[in-house]
């Protein structure tokens, strides 16, 4: 609830602020390549680009919220096999139910791409619809008892989690703009994957303080 709450407030301040506003080229005259004019071209430098980044709140916003957001479904994945062992399923159908919910994220991943190109939807939107459906999904699965169930909602999960990913390119270039894309991207999956270090062990330690898979789901929702 948490994360997705965070996705969300980062969603209304990207439709408070919008994109950052695209700079004016400057038409440098071929005849007039000096060492001046080299050195203006190259004032926009990969320092320059991460501090102008680390000032855009609405980019930092986005950060946090997506990097606890897949290191929270990613920590759930790591007691996979143990939480439905605990339900009572043998481990060919928790590898079965695994594979499905890979196979769906994998199919249904083209959805959050369509829905970016509609232009009633903002694209900042995708990625917290997504992860309260991933929330959600995680919260029905200590309660249900059937495989069959079972399989459904983690199918469910599979599509949050695989949409949530899908949109990350989409989202920030429109946080940062062309210019700043390959340095904005660099820096978001820089921090999604220290948190997904960190996050591990941090659930692993909650796992044997807490001894119950039931608690790591809702945590991780």
């Amino acid at each position: 609830m948490v994360i997705s709450g965070l996705v969300f407030n980062q969603f209304a301040c990207g439709l408070m602020s919008g994109p950052n506003a695209t700079r004016p080229k400057v038409e440098i005259p071929s005849q007039n390549l000096t060492t001046d004019i080299n050195e203006e071209e190259h004032v926009d430098t990969i320092w320059s680009q991460v501090l102008a980044l680390v000032s855009n709140k609405v980019f930092l916003a986005f950060c946090v919220a997506l990097a606890l957001t897949l290191t929270s479904f990613n920590s759930f994945l790591i007691f996979f096999i143990d939480f439905f062992e605990q339900k009572g399923f043998d481990r060919v159908s928790v590898v079965w139910m695994y594979s499905g919910m890979n196979i769906v994220s994998t199919v249904f991943r083209f959805i959050p791409g369509l829905m970016a190109q509609s232009p009633k939807i903002p694209t900042l939107a995708i990625p917290a619809m997504y992860s309260a459906f991933g929330f959600v999904s995680l919260c029905f699965l200590p309660f249900v008892t059937s495989f069959p169930v079972n399989a459904v909602v983690i199918a469910c999960y599979g599509v949050a989690l695989g949409g949530v990913v899908t949109v990350i390119s989409i989202t920030t270039l429109e946080l940062v703009g062309e210019k700043r894309y390959p340095t904005g991207l660099g820096m978001l999956l820089a921090i999604v994957g220290i948190a997904n270090t960190v996050g591990a062990p941090i659930a692993g330690i909650l796992h044997l303080c807490m001894y119950s898979n039931k608690f790591i789901s809702f945590l991780s929702g």
